[in-house]
């Protein structure tokens, strides 16, 4: 809980990072292995001409994309612990129903697997736009299976890394506030939430007694 959390809530935008911060080292990151560089037999070396393309123009534009990440879950222990500070922090929930039909062209759900994404260069180039960017969409998409308890949704927008997307007031339906959530940053979510002209509905999250769950207490 910090000053871009509030701001983010009063100021209705999500801030769409670029896909080389993200924890896990595999997640997101477009590695040579995406990739199937081929050799070709005319005396030119093709694998260190594809090797150098992809260093100099592809790498780079793929880290130029801007990702926002959703869950479908809001009451997943483990997704509290990593990330909410420990329980310290607050979740938002969204409802895309209420956005055109056009917006949601940018939203995609992760996919987890136990096996690696691959894809044969010289198809990639020849692809053409549409289906280049679907390969893409694969590997920003793609996640090991351990993170599967995510039910992870992503809203890419190429070009956009590390900047801020503003939303529609209305989209913001609910806010969660962590079970270890300090007294400050909890007076700090309700004046926001107080002075908003479509206020989300809040939630303070609690331990329940007698297993491992969280309970959910409407305070506004």
């Amino acid at each position: 809980m910090n000053d871009n959390t509030y701001n983010s809530i009063s100021d209705n935008y999500f801030w769409l990072s670029s896909p080389d911060t993200f924890n896990d080292p595999f997640d997101c990151h477009l590695k040579d292995d995406y990739f199937i560089f081929e050799t070709k037999e005319d005396g030119t070396d093709w694998q260190k001409i594809q090797q150098a393309y992809y260093d100099s123009v592809i790498y780079p534009s793929y880290l130029f994309n801007g990702i926002a990440c959703f869950t479908e879950s809001y009451d997943e222990i483990l997704m509290w612990s990593h990330y909410a500070d420990c329980h310290q922090g607050v979740c938002l929930g969204f409802d895309f129903s209420r956005l055109s039909e056009e917006f949601m062209d940018i939203i995609f759900k992760v996919n987890y697997t136990e096996i690696y994404p691959q894809i044969n260069y010289s198809e990639f180039l020849e692809s053409g736009m549409q289906k280049s960017w679907s390969y893409i969409i694969k590997s920003l998409c793609t996640k090991y299976q351990a993170w599967e308890y995510e039910k992870e949704w992503r809203l890419i927008i190429p070009g956009y890394n590390n900047k801020k997307l503003f939303y529609p007031e209305r989209l913001l339906s609910e806010v969660y506030l962590g079970c270890n959530v300090h007294t400050q940053a909890k007076e700090s979510i309700l004046n926001i939430v107080g002075n908003k002209s479509k206020k989300p509905e809040v939630f303070q999250c609690n331990m329940a007694k007698n297993m491992f769950a969280l309970e959910y207490t409407r305070i506004m």
